[in-house]
Order: structure tokens, then C-alpha cells, then sequence
């Protein structure tokens, strides 16, 4: 049966231990009292708490040490009404339903402070000190002093990109510490990375640009699942960014369990309703976002920008079969964020490129995986339709046409896909990430969008098995000779290109 944890439980390959929900520990989250009022700290606060609430099996417990007085600053919570922060982080990190979060104070396993201070400790009695603000996040760990870097930081600066990512690399140290044998266990060292430059930076050589007045305009989002919610929170989270988004998402099912370890707009609440619908009533204020349940590629008019944020190598041949102006992808794989800016059509790699569709699988093959799998698969079947397991076994041996058949097809199909393999490792701080970069190129095609190269399609990675990694960084990418979608002297390649330039050359005046 479906959990929380599902996506977070494989062990890649081997290359993490098994999962065992009794090494969950508790994590205290501490706000430096000095920084609890600024943008960047209440950021960063939230979104490592909504990551970690998210951990099932991993977190037994969230505390939270956080000054009761501090007053919640715009656009930063999205869920929950309190205007105290530390009511409203306890309320909205509560809500997700997964992992309890409270004030009281007690023993813990971790501490991770927000600043540059505890609020009653010595700073070496922590073990991780997270901080970011404008385009740079990074974290501390095993230091006796304020930790290099974070002194320089401008934490007045509201732009919600360099604290995501120190929470990213916060929760993923908590993860990781638990289960990667690999895991340095050393009591020093510190990673950063800059969104605007694309770089490991220890500590920041600049915070980036400031974003002014952003309106977005002819954008659309595919897919609103861990990554394109995280995609809308970003941008919800940006001041100053406006204008109009449709955020399409064609899942039937809606938000499900599993969703809820990574889908940082989705609640235990939001279980079965639909993803757009949901994530839009989450991040409302700012864009005017215009939620649709379906495929992009059946809309019309579309949006000149996609920003693809689909799932599945399908659903991106499809995408690509719409030629649209100007696309920006990103995805996840284990525990790597990877994001793209299509380069020239032609030149640089499209959706389509090195990504052939998955096979559609019929229903006896997977009536027949079913019948091989182990007997909970069909008990988890009968309690999620409503009937015995007696029942599902006879319709796995003997196809059906009724309504109970149907069902038990459609989890069948959704808990293998559609190329008849489990479901995908996931984890809450590779999906966030993706969707944090993802909306930085996006606001980067407003703000300099001669920063990134034309010509090749320029493809920014970032793992974290090595956060300090050179590979982390971005490089061009250009298209797959054997792509069917691109191919020099295709029927859609002068009209795509056309559109793309029109694009280009459009662009500036939307800034």
C-alpha cells in the first residue's frame, strides 16, 4: 500500500542503506533571535521545515526554537492564518500531516540553525548552521564561530532563491547522514552554491541581481507535480513578479500519498484533488495563475514559454510535438536536480532529445507483473477498490470489463507506469532544488537573458551525493543526431525556429 515514504524508501542501486524508520531523528530547527524578522531567515526557516515535514522515516520529530514575538513577513508561509512566525511555522508545518512539528523543547538528535547564532547554545553545540539570501544558500557544519560567509550575507534581501537552497542542502544533510554509508562524518566543512553563476560556492562571491518588476507573460506550466509545485512556490515567493501563468497538470488521480514527501504545496488534505487547482489555491497572490486538469498540448492558445516540468519521457516527446517558442525544462534522477534552457532549434538539444518515450504496457502484462509480485500488491489493491483480496486475485487471472477492473488497472498502471517499472526513487530536497533552478532561469530569461549562451541549450546540474562537485555547474547541450523531433530538414524545424526568434527578439520589451 501506498506511503509517504514510498518514493524515499530504494536503496539506488545499493548505494544507500535500507531504510529503516527507526533511525528517524528528531531535528531542532533554532532562529537566530538577532535575524528572525528578515526575509532571507524566514525563508529559509520555512522551507527546510516544510522539506523535513515531509520526511517520513526519516524525521521522527520537528522542534522548533524560534523568538514567539517575531511577526511573519509576506509572502513567505504559504499555508496557515497565525501572524507570529513561530505559530505560523508550527501551524503550517503541522498541516502537511506527515511529520510532527512543535515548539516544545526537549531532547533532540540534530540542530540546525537558521543565522548565525542559536538562540541559547554556543554555535559548536549545533550541528549545522543554513543561511542564503538572494541567489546564494549555503550551510555550515562544526564551526566555532559565526561561519565564513554568513557575516557578509545581506539577509534584508527578500528573494526566497539562495534561502531555498540552503534548506535543500540542510534537509538533504539529515537524509543523507542516515542513509549514505559514503557520508563524510567529519566535524568540518561548509557547501554553498549560486544560482546566478551556476557555481559551488563555499561563500558567496555575489548574492545576485535584485529581481524588480517581473511580469510574467505568455508562460506555461507542464506539470504540477514535485517540481512544477516547487516551480510555484518559488516564483509565489518572489516580490515584485506578476503577470499571468496557466499551470497545467493532466493527472487523474490527483494528489496522492506519495505526493506528500516531496509536493511542497500539498497537504494531507489536498489527498485526491487536483494538483493545478490545489497548488494555484496555495501560492494565490502575485501571478494569476489559471489552473487546467489536462494535457498542454490539448490547450489553446498556448503559451509561448513552456516551462516543462512533466515526469515522464512521454509526456516531453509530446511537448516538443508543439514546438513551442521558448522552453525550460527540469527534472530529477536519484539525487541530482538537472534543469535546461533550450538553446537554437536545431542547435541545441530539445525536449525530445535523448529521451525516447517510455513503452505503453497492456493491461494483461500488467495483470501479469501483478500476479508475480508479492501477495500485500493485491491486498494493498483490494483495500484501495473495496473489495477482497479473494476478488482481486480472479480478476489478475480473468480480465474484466466492469468498473472494479477498471480501477484495479488504473492503480496497477499508475503504481508501475507505463513502462512497467516501479515507481522512480524521489526525494523532497532534489525536487525542490529542481524546482528552485528551474525558476531562476525562468526569471533570468527577464532579467539577463545574455547570460546564458546562444546556440546550444544550456543544462545546469546539481548533485548531491557531491554538493562541492566541479560537474555541478552549467554546460551546453547540444541535440541528439538520432532525434526524430529535431532533425535537420524536418517539416517543423523553420517554422519552430521562426517562432523562436520572434521570441527572442520580443523578449526584451517584456522587462
Amino acid at each position: 500500500m501506498e506511503s509517504v515514504s514510498s518514493r524515499h524508501e530504494g536503496d539506488l542501486r545499493g548505494s544507500l542503506r535500507t531504510f529503516d524508520p527507526s533511525q528517524a531523528v528528531t531535528v531542532e530547527v533554532a532562529i537566530d533571535p538577532d535575524l528572525a524578522d528578515t526575509p532571507a531567515v524566514q525563508h529559509t526557516a520555512w522551507m527546510l521545515i516544510n522539506l523535513l515535514a515531509r520526511g517520513e522515516g526519516i524525521v521522527d520529530r520537528i522542534q522548533l526554537h524560534c523568538p514567539a514575538k517575531t511577526e511573519v513577513q509576506p509572502r513567505v508561509v504559504p499555508f496557515g492564518v497565525a501572524t507570529t512566525f513561530a505559530t505560523r511555522l508550527v501551524e503550517a508545518g503541522s498541516s502537511v500531516g506527515v511529520v510532527p512539528v512543535s515548539d516544545d523543547i526537549g531532547p533532540v538528535d540534530r540542530v540546525i540553525v537558521i543565522g548565525r547564532r542559536h538562540p541559547t547554545r554556543s554555535i559548536e553545540a549545533t550541528d549545522l548552521v543554513a543561511l542564503g539570501a538572494g541567489w546564494w544558500g549555503g550551510i555550515t557544519f562544526g564551526t566555532s564561530s559565526a561561519p565564513a560567509g554568513l557575516m557578509s550575507v545581506d539577509v534584508a534581501r527578500s528573494e526566497p532563491f539562495g534561502p531555498y537552497i540552503a534548506a535543500c542542502l540542510a534537509a538533504a544533510d539529515v537524509f543523507l547522514r542516515i542513509r549514505d554509508p559514503r557520508r563524510i562524518d567529519a566535524t568540518v566543512g561548509r557547501h554553498g552554491w549560486n544560482a546566478w553563476t551556476a557555481h559551488s560556492e563555499p561563500a558567496p562571491s555575489q548574492l545576485g541581481p535584485v529581481v524588480n518588476n517581473v511580469a510574467l507573460d505568455s508562460v506555461g506550466l507542464a506539470g504540477v507535480g514535485a517540481v512544477g509545485a516547487a516551480w510555484m512556490h518559488t516564483i509565489w515567493a518572489t516580490p515584485s513578479v506578476t503577470g499571468r501563468v496557466m499551470a497545467v497538470d493532466a493527472d487523474k488521480e490527483g494528489v496522492s500519498t506519495s505526493n506528500l514527501n516531496r509536493g511542497l504545496l500539498f497537504r494531507r488534505e489536498d489527498l485526491g484533488h487536483e494538483k493545478a487547482a490545489t497548488a494555484a489555491a496555495a501560492a494565490a497572490g502575485g501571478v494569476d495563475w489559471t489552473p487546467v486538469q489536462g494535457r498542454f498540448e490539448d490547450q489553446h492558445p498556448r503559451p509561448s514559454l513552456l516551462i516543462s516540468a512533466v515526469d515522464t519521457n512521454t509526456a516531453r516527446d509530446a511537448l516538443q510535438a508543439t514546438y513551442p517558442a521558448q522552453t525550460l525544462s527540469a527534472s530529477t534522477e536519484d539525487l541530482r536536480a538537472e534543469v535546461s534552457v533550450a538553446g537554437t532549434p536545431g542547435i541545441g538539444a530539445c525536449l525530445r532529445c535523448f529521451n525516447p518515450p517510455e513503452r505503453v504496457v497492456s493491461d494483461a502484462e500488467l495483470r501479469d507483473r501483478a500476479r508475480q509480485a508479492d501477495p500485500s500488491l493485491a491486498q494493498g489493491l483490494a483495500w484501495a477498490i473495496g473489495t477482497d483480496f479473494a476478488d482481486i486475485q480472479r480478476r489478475l487471472t480473468t480480465p474484466g470489463c466492469d468498473a472494479i477492473s477498471d480501477r484495479m488497472l488504473a492503480q496497477l498502471r499508475n503504481h508501475y507506469g507505463d513502462d512497467a517499472a516501479p515507481a522512480r526513487f524521489a526525494v523532497g530536497f532534489a525536487s525542490a532544488m529542481a524546482g528552485v533552478l528551474l525558476a531562476v532561469e525562468t526569471l533570468r530569461l527577464y532579467i539577463d537573458p545574455s547570460s546564458r549562451p546562444t546556440g546550444a541549450t544550456a543544462r545546469t546540474t546539481f548533485q548531491f551525493h557531491r554538493p562541492d562537485s566541479p560537474h555541478n555547474s552549467t554546460r551546453p547541450y547540444l541535440r541528439d543526431l538520432g532525434c526524430p523531433k529535431c532533425a535537420p530538414g524536418s517539416a517543423a524545424l523553420a517554422p519552430w525556429h521562426t517562432k523562436h526568434e520572434n521570441w527572442s527578439s520580443s523578449a526584451p520589451s517584456l522587462r
